[in-house]
């Protein structure tokens, strides 16, 4: 029996977070047999640095996944959980990927291409930058929808020209597809197949599987063609493929003793409910920062004040905010008049606006210095605020090249560093991931924001909230991906 199952992962929910098993993944969604069309596809490549390439896979489109086979290697889009899933024949392990990695760094690609074409162009006097369809065609993603090419009926198919070059050909019939198999082939192309959209739309609206697509490319390494050829199709009933018994591969990271191996090994411990301490409740955080201010422990009395922000913001403006808000403001005023501590305010507040005025360089060599805040509760929050400083203030790499040294070398390991101490805000998570996607690594930026979407069950009421409307918008931006 076929399935309908429609689950779509909107406004930022995570339901298969990354840490899960195989058998977890299973139980969270139906494995009732769906129809998929089936077929073997052969993809030739010549040209360009690499020579002659040739890639064979067997690709099932079904419903709620597409499944890709290459030898013993497999991956699985499994677009009911919003995850991509990868694993090999010989290996208990497998792979957990959110499928939001791939169009966001796709989108942000793009965007660079663009720029690095216009500064192109400056230096060599040229009044335009390249062409704009060979980014978007190898990417696969354009910013609005818009046919860069002329397209030709031909027999038995249709050709698209780029001025007087033909860049795609399409031809065949290997067998009709209904709409539901043509968006399934338009996705399978977004992902495995890149093409330029203008093509892709047109076989989601053309209702056949064609035979063979033959795409010109040229990317800065020469001319690369490539042949796509497909072959053997047919109907099955299949059941999503991810075998049982497979453990993340996180897990395995996670063993590294390394920042991020430990960070990653106390946030999946506090998932699982295992972390040392314990989490907090904000009762004790309160009454932790009561018993500070009698002794006028002021840097104690700030960090947990921090806590109380990061962990239980939501706290300051639910049903009892009146009452939090006058026991927690006088003793945090009170606090603030100490040198520490009003450091630690100030850097917070530096950290958090670009704008704002200060001597961003002293700030920093005073957290990097402040290593006996480390033995207090809270106390490696000075990583976090030292690296959203520095990602926060221009020409931060000029700094005395002893402050950086004396924190961690990769500035995301900072927020690593407070994680393997204090795993359970989600805001560091957000700061982890923000970092990543900056550096382009789109996949362990979902990493960390998905770690802490699930090891903080109140992460909508903190910077995680503002993910869920910019995942919603890829979807809205891009919806051959999902």
């Amino acid at each position: 029996m076929a399935s309908s199952f429609a689950w779509p992962a909107w406004a930022g929910d995570v339901l298969a977070p990354p840490h899960w098993s195989s058998d977890q993944v299973r139980a969270a969604r139906p494995l009732a047999p769906e129809t998929a069309l089936v077929f073997d596809v052969r993809v030739e490549e010549t040209g360009g640095p690499r020579g002659s390439q040739v890639q064979s896979a067997t690709v099932a489109l079904a419903p709620t996944f597409t499944q890709i086979v290459e030898g013993g290697a497999h991956t699985l889009h499994d677009h009911a959980l919003c995850r991509v899933f990868t694993w090999s024949d010989d290996k208990p392990i497998f792979q957990s990927v959110s499928c939001y990695a791939l169009p966001a760094f796709l989108g942000m690609e793009l965007e660079n291409r663009r720029y690095l074409a216009r500064v192109l162009a400056a230096a060599e006097g040229v009044k335009a930058a390249a062409d704009p369809y060979w980014p978007e065609a190898e990417l696969g993603v354009q910013d609005e929808a818009k046919d860069r090419l002329q397209r030709r009926d031909v027999p038995s198919g249709a050709e698209y020209r780029l001025d007087n070059e033909v860049v795609v050909k399409v031809t065949g019939v290997m067998t009709p597809l209904s709409a539901a198999e043509s968006r399934s082939l338009a996705r399978y192309f977004a992902h495995q197949q890149p093409l330029h959209p203008q093509v892709r739309r047109d076989l989601k609206s053309g209702s056949v599987l064609p035979a063979r697509l033959e795409i010109q490319s040229r990317m800065g390494r020469g001319d690369v063609r490539k042949i796509v050829t497909i072959t053997n199709p047919r109907r099955v009933q299949m059941s999503p493929p991810l075998p049982p018994g497979l453990t993340s591969d996180l897990y395995e990271r996670a063993r590294a003793e390394t920042v991020f191996g430990r960070g990653v090994r106390q946030a999946l411990a506090g998932i699982d409910g295992k972390a040392k301490p314990e989490k907090p409740s904000f009762d004790a955080l309160l009454a932790s920062m009561k018993d500070a201010s009698s002794q006028g422990r002021s840097s104690e009395v700030m960090l947990l004040f921090f806590a109380m922000t990061q962990q239980y913001g939501g706290e300051f403006s639910g049903p009892r905010g009146q009452t939090v808000r006058t026991q927690v403001i006088p003793i945090f005023a009170k606090a603030r008049a100490d040198a520490t501590a009003g450091m630690l305010w100030n850097a917070s507040d530096l950290a958090g606006d670009a704008g704002k005025p200060g001597d961003r360089e002293a700030v920093a060599r005073s957290l990097a210095t402040a290593t006996d805040l480390d033995r207090m509760m809270f106390g490696t929050f000075r990583y976090v605020t030292y690296a959203n400083l520095f990602r926060m203030t221009p020409q931060a790499d000029k700094w005395d090249p002893a402050i950086r040294k004396a924190m961690p070398q990769d500035l995301v390991d900072n927020y690593w560093m407070h994680i393997a101490a204090y795993p359970w805000a989600g805001n560091v998570y957000k700061d982890a991931g923000d970092t990543y996607y900056a550096a382009y690594d789109p996949v362990n930026a979902w990493l960390a924001f998905d770690l802490g979407r699930a090891i903080d069950p109140d992460w909508r009421a903190g910077v995680l909230s503002g993910l869920a409307a910019y995942e919603d918008k890829l979807r809205l931006a891009e919806p051959d991906f999902f």
